[in-house]
């Protein structure tokens, strides 16, 4: 025997077990249970979601594809525990013991083997889905019958479940149960230990925090909905999982090698002490994640905290905001303004302050044209004016910074926080986790960030009612949602946003969107929207009225916006210049904070 580890010997054995498994009765009762049970779910979640208004299960596969994973896990347990008596079985096994193959060369290629008969499933099940899809949408047949035809599956999580999810997690369980079969002896004892811990696993999968998930889950993006206009790509700490994964199937690969009663040139000892020290890392980079991400989420919690103790302290009051903004989508946001506020009637403020993004590093701070001393801790900007603002003094605030928002600042007195639920029960963010959004692809600018300084603390703060006047530049090609957008064309390439009433909330929405407007009395109305779904616009075109005969879509839309603008003594005239109706992403929160946390999808100049 030898301890080398050659490439063709592990590949007799890939290809030996491969042909060993897939003669097995019980692989193909998987195999079909899989393929049914899927394409069945993935059809009636689809039906549901045309005439229910459910989620669609094109951007809910993580969930849809653990459901199938862990049905061929199941197989998996059984079929890698037998290997040994599968041999004895067939009186081959002394024959095998005698080949020159290392026990890591033989159970590598047979660990392989099982978890590539497993995963193909998984690859018919995304093709078939993938190509009945896209045939529909290239034939009548989706025209035909749109609420029964389903969509094809959003291809980003898909890719991200086929090749990185579900292999890893396929070769950790395989390697875990080999391990198990290995040490205990016996096949049976295996498979109870085996479904014991897979059981396990998923009871905690299903009653872990959300914000832990991507630590101890093994899926990416696991409960949160899938976006076509934003994908949701795998980030830095789920390549970090799946190596660790994978760093625990080695250790328990090398257990399995060290614990078979067959002995080869390789001590037992040096593999077991490989095999530890790989799941020790293993472990370790799973509870350095799981640490990471508590860290993060107490961290909001101290934000939390400190504007919650200063929600009653007296405050400013803003009447004007002026300034310019810059967007570098994805990389940073500057913004330079002024503030022009007054102390509240009767009470002095001896430091002036301010909510502020914790992600917005402060540049510089002016009060009065004089640069003065300030502090920027847990998104609280405190300025030290030279002297104490006096009752209803006004003041000027000058403030420079630049950097990336954090999204989670935002809604900060929610009576309940979303990543901390579990799955059961369906979790709220569902409807979107993040209060704002600045990708190389989409920015949405929420007032709940605070991206611009507001007035006190960021916790169950009053309507503050400000006239806003910001010059905004944007990348080439981008068009933005905002009240108060001018329609002239900008000499300098700056957006203006210039309200013509006082507001409290401003909202900046921008993306290479494709934009279709008309004019209603003096009103521009606007449609933002992905140009991947114009298609909508052109079949809604085709019809009109309630019982679907063709005419004039257009002319229909516009007599309905105009009894919707009409202005009379019971409903006022719409103050802006334009109105904004835009697409978003469905990683944006569309449920506000405090306790009633109602809908946060209106906001002014744009629904």
């Amino acid at each position: 025997m030898t301890n080398a580890l050659p490439i063709d010997a592990f590949f007799g054995v890939f290809a030996a077990e491969l042909r060993s498994v897939r003669r097995m009765v019980r692989t193909w009762l998987f195999v079909v249970a899989v393929l049914g049970a899927g394409a069945f779910t993935y059809v009636a979640f689809s039906v549901n979601h045309a005439f229910n208004g459910g989620i669609a299960p094109r951007f809910a596969l993580p969930g849809f594809g653990l459901l199938m994973l862990w049905v061929l896990l199941v197989g998996l347990v059984f079929v890698a525990s037998d290997a040994r008596a599968r041999d004895e079985a067939a009186q081959i096994a002394e024959t095998l013991d005698a080949r020159p193959v290392s026990n890591l060369v033989g159970l590598a290629g047979r660990l392989f083997a099982v978890a590539l008969v497993a995963w193909l499933p998984l690859l018919v099940l995304a093709v078939g889905l993938y190509a009945t899809g896209l045939l529909a949408d290239v034939t009548a047949l989706r025209t035909e019958f749109p609420r029964l035809v389903p969509e094809p599956p959003e291809p980003v999580s898909l890719l991200t479940f086929l090749l990185l999810d579900a292999p890893v997690a396929l070769l950790a369980w395989g390697a875990l149960v080999m391990a198990l079969a290995a040490v205990l002896r016996s096949r049976w004892i295996a498979v109870a230990v085996g479904l014991a811990l897979l059981g396990l696993h998923l009871y905690a999968i299903f009653n872990t925090p959300l914000y832990l998930l991507p630590a101890v889950s093994g899926i990416t993006n696991l409960g949160l909905a899938g976006s076509e206009i934003l994908p949701r790509w795998p980030a830095a700490e789920d390549f970090a999982a799946r190596t660790a994964g994978l760093l625990l199937a080695g250790g328990f690969l090398l257990a399995a090698a060290g614990a078979l009663q067959r002995r080869d040139a390789v001590p037992s000892t040096r593999r077991f002490g490989i095999a530890v020290c790989l799941l020790g890392i293993g472990a370790a980079a799973i509870a350095v994640l799981a640490w990471q991400a508590q860290a993060e989420h107490d961290e909001r919690g101290a934000w939390m905290q400190a504007h919650r103790a200063l929600r009653d302290a007296p405050r400013l009051d803003i009447e004007r905001i002026s300034g310019q903004v810059r967007i570098e989508p994805g990389r940073r946001l500057a913004i330079d303004v002024e503030v022009t506020a007054h102390a509240p009637p009767g009470a002095s403020l001896d430091v002036l302050r301010f909510s502020l993004n914790p992600g917005m590093g402060v540049e510089a701070v002016q009060v009065d044209g004089a640069a003065m001393p300030f502090t920027h801790e847990d998104g609280l900007l405190t300025v030290t004016p030279a002297q104490p603002l006096a009752v209803n003094a006004r003041v000027v605030v000058a403030t420079r910074a630049s950097g990336v928002p954090d999204q989670r600042f935002g809604y900060l007195d929610s009576a309940v926080d979303g990543m901390a639920e579990t799955l059961f029960g369906g979790p709220m963010v569902l409807l979107g986790e993040q209060a704002s959004l600045f990708d190389a692809n989409y920015v949405a600018l929420t007032p709940t960030v605070r991206w611009l300084p507001a007035a006190g603390a960021n916790f169950a703060a009053p309507a503050d009612f400000v006239e806003l006047a910001l010059a905004v530049e944007l990348p080439a090609g981008w068009h933005a949602a905002g009240a108060g957008r001018t329609l002239d064309a900008p000499a300098d390439g700056a957006l203006r946003f210039e309200p013509e009433v006082p507001i409290a909330e401003f909202a900046l929405l921008a993306a290479p969107l494709e934009r279709r407007a008309m004019t209603i009395l003096d009103t521009v109305c606007e449609l933002l929207i992905h140009p991947k779904h114009l298609h909508n616009i052109e079949y809604l075109a085709a019809f009109t009225g309630t019982e679907g005969e063709e005419g004039d879509f257009v002319d229909t839309l516009r007599e309905h916006l105009q009894l919707w603008f009409l202005s009379g003594e019971a409903v006022p005239a719409y103050p802006h210049r334009v109105v904004s109706l835009v697409e978003v992403p469905a990683q944006l929160r569309r449920y506000g904070g405090g306790w009633l946390m109602d809908s946060a999808q209106a906001l002014p100049g744009i629904q």
